[in-house]
């Protein structure tokens, strides 16, 4: 593996700190930051061995991580707009996926790819069905993930919610040490959707293979309602009843949560997935993160899937979650950027079990650059702000993933991109021939 030295105008750790360094620079070596500081102390420890990269125009920081996706949907991009969440699944996503194949998922999963390294995402959390396929694809992109094989029936993959847990299983052997990219996890819809006696069969294998479990929680207003008017409790108190919280929870959305609720999630150690276009889009409601934070709750910020958000663009999630709250609670001092940016990245690099100490000396080298040349990042007074307030991912000129170059001087390294883009739309509109489904 390639050794790199590389300099920067600005360094935006992430660390304990908070640091940014200026005439920063970075040594990387076997995937790993083994020096970082002002570039002349690094450059003392570097060697002929080791590559120049001059980035002296650019801010360089954590790559992002999206926390909640679900990626082969990237084929059913606009499906559904303008509508709420029950009819985007029931009469949209739940009669359109059947027609989506094993093979398709692959094309679908390299579109997403694409979209993600092009914002700046390094990993990702994902939760779907055909995750053989998924991971073949994230195989090739150099992408870290976390893959949750949806265990949901009847799906595309599996007609009984036993096939899919078998199916689910059968992939978690299959792939567990493949590849130190990839780790997995099992990924229940929902509780309105998974019964008892299969999350308890799901939680006792999490736990025998620790395992992180990965579900929708509190999304909506009529979710919240039907379960307590099925169990006499709300989601999150239904998960916690179930023994949930001996592994990592990923509890995605939690939009609509009392302050028992967020004390339960506390409790069982989850980490939420926050996804704020998304449940705007579909009018679900806003997430109160402010609270959740106070709880000492770990937020990650992710996308949720293209159908309904409609796009992969991480920064767009960050800056939306620092204005939002500031809006709503007509308190400007609530998620300031820092908070913010590292939900879009340090938090979600928790929430996969990766360090997430920030850029600091033995860290993964998963870096990303923004042009500095960029009208919208002159001047700059303080590169965080720029970066959550001002800047755009259009701005994103470089990719590093475990030491490895993803995305450099704006072209892919690992994908072809407009061999990926043709199969997909050819895909879309075999799936779209049929019509509008009854």
């Amino acid at each position: 593996m390639a050794k790199w030295l590389i300099k920067a105008k600005y360094i935006i750790t992430l660390d304990e700190k908070d640091s940014v360094l200026e005439d920063g620079g970075l040594l990387i070596e076997d995937g790993i930051l083994k020096k970082i500081g002002s570039y002349d102390e690094v450059a003392k420890f570097s060697s002929d061995n080791h590559k120049f990269i001059d980035r002296s125009d650019s801010i360089v920081m954590p790559g992002f991580i999206n926390a909640h996706t679900h990626i082969p949907m990237n084929l059913l991009r606009g499906i559904c707009d303008d509508q709420t969440l029950e009819v985007w699944l029931n009469d949209y996503i739940w009669k359109y996926e059947p027609r989506m194949t094993a093979e398709d998922s692959k094309t679908g999963t390299l579109l997403g790819c694409l979209e993600l390294i092009e914002n700046g995402v390094v990993g990702f959390i994902d939760q779907y069905f055909y995750v053989d396929e998924v991971a073949q694809s994230t195989d090739q992109t150099g992408l870290r993930a976390l893959l949750c094989p949806g265990v949901f029936a009847p799906s595309a993959e599996s007609k009984t919610i036993e096939e899919s847990f078998d199916k689910a299983k059968e992939i978690i052997e299959k792939w567990t040490g493949k590849n130190k990219l990839l780790s997995f996890g099992l990924g229940p819809h929902a509780p309105y959707s998974v019964e008892k006696d299969m999350f308890d069969k799901l939680r006792q294998y999490a736990e025998e293979h620790n395992l992180p479990i990965h579900t929708h929680l509190s999304e909506s207003k009529y979710e919240v309602a039907q379960a307590q008017e099925k169990w006499g409790m709300s989601p999150i108190e239904r998960v916690y009843d179930l023994k949930f919280g001996s592994t990592p929870l990923l509890a995605a959305h939690c939009v609509h949560l009392d302050d028992n609720d967020r004390k339960l999630l506390k409790e069982m150690n989850a980490t939420v997935l926050s996804n704020p276009q998304s449940n705007l889009k579909i009018a679900s409601g806003i997430a109160d993160v402010p609270k959740m934070l106070d709880a000492g709750i770990n937020v990650a910020l992710g996308t949720d899937g293209t159908a309904s958000n409609n796009n992969l663009d991480m920064l767009e999630e960050i800056r939306l979650t620092a204005l939002i709250h500031k809006g709503i609670h007509y308190d400007p001092r609530l998620i300031p950027a820092t908070v913010a940016l590292r939900m879009g990245t340090i938090n979600g690099r928790k929430a996969m079990g990766l360090d997430s100490d920030g850029l600091v000396e033995e860290a993964a080298a998963d870096i990303i650059f923004f042009d500095l040349s960029a009208t919208s990042n002159n001047p700059c007074i303080n590169p965080v702000s720029n970066i959550v307030y001002s800047t755009s991912s259009r701005d994103i000129t470089d990719v590093m993933v475990d030491g490895k170059w993803l995305y450099f001087n704006k072209e892919h390294k690992t994908l072809d991109k407009k061999a990926i883009i043709e199969k997909a739309n050819s895909i879309t509109k075999r799936i779209l021939s049929q019509g509008i489904i009854e």
